[in-house]
């Protein structure tokens, strides 16, 4: 397809995405232009990165989902006017829109006293919010959905620019980005009013400027990671630590490149040591949810996981999770590692509400069909990081790998590890273009037993 044929799909695609906006708001049309307009700069004048048209298609394709995934939410769940569900169901979209939405449809579906409630995530929608009605427009819920797309849509070229930096594969990379892209998890969660997908973005774009040591972005990035989410942004904070001390810059222009020896041993038993001891901070925070009342009293999580694990005990999903989290630690945490990596799991129960398909389960779903492919290459990625030298690729597959134990302990919501999934799909990339026997075999061993354990429990 030559430049001009691009550029032309491009145009006809967003004219089509902005015609079907305005059928759902007209107003939201305007809002959509105006996060273009910003993602354009953003990508020419702070990104610099080359070939904008591909990030606009990027940008379209998951405005269109977003669109698409709305209209879809209000048919499965017209009580919440387009939102994701309630507990057991969807996220904290409908929560977060009541606390950054000037008003209320009649009959939304709120929390107790949400009004004297604060969230920095939900800070940041008021204030577009206030921006919207400064101009006098209609404040919609999809002027806040599309502002996720900015987010969202740079995440793959990071997987792939990450993938690249590291293994100096374009097919590895090419791979990375296009897995990213279509991550059912990742359009499940960071499409909709949730911070997932500004988590994910912070994430993976803080290792690709760690990698290209920029570090006024890396900086910036940081701070929006610890602004949105304490914990995850502290997890990230102490990677990244992990990361400088584990890799030189000569690693990343010869990535094939040996760890030096001093470096592979005690320093690295230091570093994530260090990490595991910061996480039991970060675990108790992820065990409170900093909810800040205009009194300055904090609300605690345990009355929200006792109703999650009441409103999900019976399915399968919470209910094996939190069956895992009763069994001795040294049970609790090797199972509930390979259960977080895996989640969520393909299910036969809960994919409907009222006789219509729940997006987030069915996009569970679907995601859990891919992983077992996924998981084959994943396999295969780990076993080409132990046999081989390249320095890079083992610190960052120890780095996801440490990120999820302390997740999979710390914290009973799948979505949590929406941030790591792009760093999953760098180390399931670097896995699909191995192909030597052993590895090879191991990874489709792996696979097969996914599959039966799958159909284990989905029969019995």
């Amino acid at each position: 397809m030559t430049s001009l044929q691009r550029a032309s799909f491009l145009v006809c695609a967003g004219w089509l995405v902005l015609f079907a906006t305005s059928f759902a708001n007209m107003t939201s049309v305007f809002s959509l232009i105006l996060y273009t307009l910003i993602f354009s700069v953003v990508w020419k004048s702070i990104l610099k990165w080359p070939d904008i048209m591909q990030g606009l298609g990027v940008f379209v394709f998951y405005a269109a989902l977003t669109l698409g995934l709305y209209e879809w939410q209000l048919v499965a769940n017209p009580e919440y006017f387009g939102f994701s569900g309630g507990l057991g169901v969807g996220g904290d979209d409908s929560f977060f829109y009541s606390l950054a939405a000037p008003h209320l449809p009649a009959n939304f579906p709120v929390r107790d006293g949400y009004w004297l409630r604060s969230h920095h995530y939900a800070d940041v929608l008021k204030l577009l919010s206030k921006g919207f009605q400064a101009l006098r427009m209609e404040v919609h819920p999809l002027d806040f959905l599309f502002f996720n797309v900015l987010g969202l849509a740079t995440v793959p070229f990071f997987a792939k620019k990450v993938t690249f930096l590291a293994t100096r594969d374009t097919g590895a990379a090419s791979f990375a980005f296009l897995t990213t892209l279509i991550c059912p998890v990742l359009i499940a969660n960071g499409l909709i009013m949730i911070r997932e997908g500004w988590m994910a973005a912070c994430l993976i774009g803080a290792f690709y400027f760690a990698m290209k040591r920029h570090y006024f972005m890396l900086g910036c990035l940081l701070l929006g990671a610890l602004y949105l989410r304490i914990e995850v942004g502290g997890l990230l904070l102490t990677s990244i630590i992990a990361y400088f001390s584990l890799i030189k810059r000569t690693d990343t222009r010869r990535p094939d490149g040996p760890v030096q020896r001093w470096r592979s041993t005690s320093t690295i038993l230091v570093i994530f040591g260090t990490i595991i001891l910061l996480s039991i901070g970060f675990g108790a925070l992820l065990g409170i949810e900093e909810i800040v009342t205009e009194a300055g009293s904090l609300v605690y999580r345990g009355d929200f996981l006792e109703s999650f694990i009441g409103a999900t005990h019976s399915a399968d999903r919470g209910g094996t999770f939190y069956r895992i989290n009763q069994l001795p630690w040294f049970f609790s945490v090797p199972l509930g590692f390979l259960f977080f990596i895996g989640s969520p799991f393909f299910t036969l129960f809960g994919l409907t509400n009222n006789g219509e398909y729940i997006p987030r389960m069915l996009l569970g779903n679907v995601f859990a069909v891919m992983f077992i492919c996924y998981f084959a290459f994943f396999v295969r990625g780990l076993m080409r990081v132990l046999t081989t030298s390249n320095a890079v690729m083992t610190v960052l597959a120890l780095i996801f790998l440490v990120d999820v134990l302390i997740l999979s302990q710390a914290s009973m919501q799948i979505r949590h590890k929406v941030a790591l999934m792009p760093l999953f799909y760098v180390i399931v990339s670097y896995g699909f273009v191995y192909r030597k026997s052993i590895p090879w075999s191991a990874g489709l061993v792996a696979s097969i037993t996914l599959i039966f354990v799958t159909v284990g429990v989905n029969v019995g």
